[in-house]
């Protein structure tokens, strides 16, 4: 009880609730930062994505703004069953350790930011959305680190500092900020050897992150040949992609 020195099952309940939020760095959206989040993302009509999504907070406000599919992943096992009995379509495991494919309109998200997490799920999200969508990710407020410099290079994007505090009732004081990452759409561009319909092949991490890629052309079959052997042995996931594609996603 409070100034008794004796803690209660409410005080464990909570002290317990924190050390949880630490470890998974489950600081969730405040409603009116989600609605302001989604409203910026202009969702209606969208197919959307909210990577590690704890409860769904902005997956919620999603709904509400006329998305016309939602879609999660989460890496907490309990709170992926409650975004599915809330009818989502709800992903259990780690988001950077997923292959990505580029099909949704908007991706809205509040990463875990310890160690720079934040930026390497924006990263990974970015593989996520297609050419011409939109990302408005909650991020760690501290613009001078390098993997964010990395993150936004050559890229449209947009910041918006939030006011301090904003995270004050998910027990963190932490410095935040709001990015629009707006993704171009595909280069229609032609040269003399090749148009941006050649096909080419990509290599990935696990991580999802897209380490080489090669051009598939006829008359360099035993070169192609040669690094999809040396991709394969150093454990890379090939895909087979548009070169327009490779313009727009691999830098």
């Amino acid at each position: 009880a409070l100034g008794s020195g004796v803690a209660t099952d409410e005080d464990n309940q909570e002290l317990n609730a924190r050390k949880e939020r630490k470890l998974y760095q489950a600081f969730f959206t405040p409603p009116e930062l989600a609605r302001e989040i989604v409203e910026m993302a202009d969702v209606a009509g969208k197919r959307v994505l909210e990577p590690s999504a704890g409860e769904g907070a902005l997956a919620d406000a999603c709904r509400e703004a006329g998305a016309i599919q939602v879609e999660c992943v989460e890496s907490n096992p309990e709170r992926a069953e409650i975004l599915k009995s809330k009818r989502y379509s709800a992903t259990y495991g780690d988001f950077l350790a997923i292959t990505p494919s580029p099909i949704y309109d908007r991706i809205v998200m509040n990463p875990p930011f310890t160690k720079n997490q934040d930026c390497a799920h924006v990263a990974q999200a970015l593989r996520w959305l297609a050419p011409g969508g939109k990302l408005i990710s909650v991020m760690a407020g501290n613009t001078d680190r390098d993997c964010f410099s990395r993150l936004v290079e050559g890229r449209s994007y947009s910041i918006k500092p939030l006011e301090p505090g904003a995270f004050r009732d998910a027990d963190t004081m932490v410095k935040t900020l709001i990015l629009t990452i707006d993704k171009a759409e595909e280069a229609v561009m032609e040269t003399k050897d090749q148009s941006s319909s050649t096909p080419c092949y990509i290599g990935r991490k696990p991580c999802g992150c897209v380490v080489a890629a090669c051009v598939d052309r006829p008359e360099w079959k035993k070169e192609t040949a040669k690094a999809l052997k040396e991709w394969v042995n150093e454990g890379l996931a090939i895909e087979r992609v548009p070169a327009g594609w490779v313009r727009a996603n691999f830098k």
